[in-house]
């Protein structure tokens, strides 16, 4: 075997991850590795067909990770799958972080599917038990397995200020009409959330659902931001996707308490999340991004 010892400056490749599981699973030496996706924190490959492997791209990211390894050992959602880390890799001379493995969930992403042609009871049905379940998963029990209270970022003010900073640099992209409509929006946040913290995804994007052929829900992925913080941010990805009829729907099969303005919060934070895009999508020059950008903001200033 070529050792292929890490490098900062050199980006993780195919050839180095399949030396790094051959040296940890002998089962896994001669199988196929596809580089897949990545995004702020992690690279993820495909292996052997059935596989994925996330691997940080921090030192900081590791410790997410074990918290996630311990956390979706215990939790369980209502008819939708999670990632179950049955492989862990230890830090070693191949690559100097913590990785995860796990067995592949059925679905494509839901970035991926035309919101239009996905049934809209059915699926609300399902997102709306799935985090009834997450929701009700003992704050305490969390918090011994290393989840903590929500990041900052996702406090209102903090949303207000950056997004507002924002619209400078994007006003190009969005144009005059929507960026008054956003400021406008900005300029109004609702009340905070005042209730207790409940265990919430904390990133629950349209990337992180997976819906199979037939557009049921089939499983939740990338839980690296799960927190104790308001449960109505786990329906902020809902209304980006698809716009306020979906997140009415799923907060009518929702079992908790989401507390007073919450569809006002949920779209307050789409707003933010549709700043961080546009910002995004206007450094990388993307269009498919930037086309989704205005979308989903021109959903989320809509009442």
């Amino acid at each position: 075997m070529t050792t292929l010892p890490w490098d900062s400056d050199r980006p993780l490749d195919e050839a180095r991850v399949r030396a790094l599981l051959a040296a940890r699973w002998p089962d896994l030496a001669r199988a196929p590795v596809r580089y897949l996706a990545e995004g702020w924190d992690s690279q993820v490959y495909e292996v052997a067909g059935d596989w994925l492997f996330r691997f940080p791209k921090r030192a900081e990211v590791e410790a997410a990770y074990v918290k996630e390894t311990a956390l979706l050992a215990e939790l369980t959602l209502d008819g939708v799958r999670i990632p179950a880390y049955e492989r862990t890799g230890a830090p070693c001379d191949l690559f100097p972080y913590r990785f995860v493995g796990y067995r592949k969930i059925e679905g494509r992403s839901a970035d991926r599917v035309d919101p239009l042609q996905v049934p809209l009871e059915p699926f609300a049905r399902q997102v709306g038990r799935a985090l009834t379940a997450l929701h009700a998963f003992p704050a305490e029990r969390a918090r011994a397995l290393g989840v903590t209270v929500d990041m900052e970022s996702r406090r209102l003010p903090v949303i207000r200020q950056r997004g507002l900073a924002r619209l400078a640099q994007v006003e190009p992209v969005l144009g005059a009409e929507l960026t008054a409509r956003v400021r406008a929006a900005l300029d109004d946040p609702p009340p905070e959330y005042r209730g207790a913290p409940v265990l919430v995804h904390n990133d629950l994007l349209d990337e992180h659902l997976l819906l199979d052929a037939g557009h049921a829900l089939t499983g939740i992925i990338d839980w690296s931001d799960a927190g104790l913080g308001d449960p109505s941010m786990d329906f902020v990805g809902l209304r980006l996707w698809s716009g306020p009829e979906l997140v009415d729907r799923a907060i009518a099969h929702y079992g908790g308490a989401l507390g007073d303005g919450a569809r006002e919060r949920i779209r307050y934070r789409a707003l933010g999340v549709g700043m961080n895009g546009a910002v995004h999508a206007l450094s990388t020059g993307a269009t498919d991004d930037l086309a989704w950008t205005r979308r989903a903001l021109e959903l989320t200033v809509s009442r």
